[in-house]
């Protein structure tokens, strides 16, 4: 939901300030570089959780219960 947010707000800042956020002298740049940045930053997360998610599924075993659930 935030990558979502934010790449629309990318796409707003590309489309009305589009020579203002390629210029470092600009206000502009400094919000987009920051904006690139969060972008880049919740791309990675979600692919870290993915791997976290993946890494988990294939480590629990199948078909043997659970400690929790032998009481033991």
């Amino acid at each position: 939901e935030q990558l979502a947010h934010y790449e629309a707000l990318r796409t707003w800042m590309e489309d009305e300030h589009e020579a203002e956020v390629r210029s470092p002298d600009s206000p502009w740049f400094a919000a987009y570089a920051t904006l690139r940045r969060g972008i880049g930053y919740e791309k990675e997360y979600a692919e870290w959780c993915r791997w976290m998610a993946d890494s988990i599924e294939r480590r629990r075993p199948t078909g043997k219960p659970q400690k929790s659930e032998t009481g033991g």
